[in-house]
């Protein structure tokens, strides 16, 4: 029962970030989100691929943090991408918190 609870979680995965990654395509969304739906899909392959003895739990594991960093670090810059810092008094860019231009 208990692997088919994560065969179940790794097919949601690889279906969830293809979904993601063809809709990204189709609607012309940024590299960081598409990259990050393929993480996705890549993610729920290796799973798949663990469940069936091809990787060992160490390497799975090693796997498993790369993409976590790497889903993080693409999270970040899509939405710095979607929320650009904010505008000052005549359009300067100012530090935050700080008020003064670059």
């Amino acid at each position: 029962m208990k692997k088919a609870l994560f065969i179940a979680i790794a097919i949601f995965l690889m279906i969830a970030g293809g979904t993601l990654l063809f809709i990204g395509a189709m609607e012309g969304q940024g590299p960081n989100m598409l990259v990050g739906a393929g993480l996705a899909f890549l993610a729920g392959v290796v799973a798949l691929l663990m469940q069936y003895g091809v990787f060992s739990e160490r390497v799975g594991n090693i796997l498993g943090i790369m993409f976590v960093v790497s889903a993080m670090v693409l999270a970040y810059r899509n939405y710095r991408d979607t929320h650009p810092p904010p505008i000052g008094p005549m359009g300067a860019h100012t530090q935050p918190g700080t008020g003064h231009d670059r």
